[in-house]
């Protein structure tokens, strides 16, 4: 009898942590479509050069790239070595500025435009690496870079420009 409780005590843990975890991610994507949402109402304001960005050849090269490959990469590279490397020298706060900055940088090559809207980006992956940094930060941010570009993905096959 004891056993079988501990097991249902042991199922509630693992739902509770799906559950924070999942409302973690949906609270920074939802987050992320804001900020471009409100970067695009700015940029509707001006007059300005083409934003740019990445193209790929088909669905499925955008998907896996975009969607599978490039979350992890990035984050790895813009969000865990800087955390990793850096923690211990600098407060976290500028080190989510720096990862913000070197996130921009690797999307410089599409335009000075794109840098800064992939810079705020980078911000706000940041904060999510930091606030999840006990708890599995990378697959975390990793996931919330994947749905926010899956749902540019749909956008972008839904209503092309």
């Amino acid at each position: 009898m004891g056993m079988s409780k501990m097991k249902i005590f042991k199922t509630r843990i693992a739902q509770t942590i799906i559950r924070n975890s999942l409302l973690f991610v949906g609270m920074f994507v939802a987050l992320h479509v804001l900020l471009a949402i409100a970067f695009s109402i700015v940029l509707s304001l001006v007059d300005h050069e083409p934003l740019g960005g990445p193209s790929f050849g088909s669905w499925f090269e955008q998907f896996i790239l975009a969607v599978c490959v490039g979350p992890f990469f990035e984050t790895y590279l813009c969000q865990y070595m800087p955390f990793h490397y850096l923690l211990k020298y600098m407060r976290p706060r500028f080190i989510i500025l720096l990862s913000g900055l070197l996130f921009g940088a690797f999307h410089l090559a599409y335009s000075p435009l794109y840098f800064t809207y992939t810079f705020w980006g980078g911000i706000l992956y940041s904060t999510a690496f930091y606030l999840r940094l006990k708890s599995r930060p990378l697959l975390h941010t990793t996931l919330i870079h994947a749905c926010y570009n899956l749902i540019g993905l749909i956008d972008n096959w839904l209503y092309p420009i």
